[in-house]
């Protein structure tokens, strides 16, 4: 599993799902306890240890302050996107390096220096990429390609067909396929040792599908307070299992988020 670099400035990266207007309200009128506001995720788990508390809970990877729904992506289908023809440069790169790949036509919450951004992922569908060549890749893409934020690999797919939009709401039907493959991911993790040297591997449901079914997305990262993160490199030997699990389940597509924080946030919405 590879580490990769870090970021300058990350004090500015941050912002605090549960930093809402009524939460400050309650801050400044001194009405709000917080005893471990002051420590990172690894501190709290140093002290969690400490205190004698169970390592399957210690160790549980975060969850995200909204809940699931931010990994659950909602669409009515609609809306104008950029192709790979509308932005500037992008075919004589992919050309250049000898890549294929197509711009998701839905967007992602990414970050820049202390703002946030909103733009489409990039799919790279070239399987023959090493997990050196992914960082190049999505470090020189989102660098170059400001309609990009966020840059994801192909595991497999069960059709060479372009990704389709379709309609998906935040309803019981759509958390309960999200929460199937999440299992599997969270499972597999278990299976081969990699849930507590991975720090978090959100598991996300995209609205779009291949070959009539869902993609799916992991995003596996390594970090320590979540102002900044490196994608981790999973064994790509073991990634077939996952995904023959995952077709088995009813998914179309298993992606693999290569993005480090910035410019990507960890998790997708």
């Amino acid at each position: 599993m590879d580490d990769c670099s870090r970021y300058q400035n990350a004090d500015l990266i941050k912002t605090h799902h549960n930093r809402v207007k009524e939460v400050m309200d309650l801050m400044a009128q001194g009405l709000l306890l917080e005893p471990l506001a002051d420590l990172y995720k690894d501190e709290v788990r140093m002290l969690g240890e400490e205190l004698g508390i169970p390592k399957s809970l210690v160790w549980r990877h975060p969850f995200p302050g909204p809940g699931l729904g931010v990994r659950l992506l909602c669409s009515d289908a609609t809306g104008t996107f950029a192709s790979n023809g509308d932005i500037a440069g992008l075919d004589a790169y992919l050309k250049d390096n000898g890549i294929d790949g197509t711009a998701l036509p839905i967007k992602s919450v990414g970050v820049q220096g202390d703002g946030r951004t909103y733009a489409q992922p990039f799919l790279i569908t070239t399987g023959s990429v090493s997990w050196k060549e992914c960082e190049k890749f999505s470090t020189e893409i989102t660098n170059r390609f400001r309609e990009l934020n966020r840059v994801i690999w192909q595991v497999s797919a069960v059709s060479a067909e372009a990704p389709k939009a379709c309609v998906q709401y935040a309803e019981r039907q759509n958390f309960d396929t999200l929460r199937k493959f999440d299992n599997i991911c969270t499972e597999f993790l278990l299976k081969y040792d990699l849930y507590q040297s991975i720090w978090q591997m959100p598991v996300v449901l995209l609205p779009l599908t291949v070959g009539g079914k869902p993609a799916v997305v992991m995003r596996p990262v390594n970090s320590t307070e979540a102002m900044t993160a490196n994608f981790a490199c999973i064994d790509r030997a073991l990634l077939s299992e996952l995904w023959s699990a995952l077709e088995q389940a009813g998914a179309g597509a298993l992606w693999y988020d290569i993005t480090h924080k910035p410019p990507g946030t960890i998790e997708w919405e």
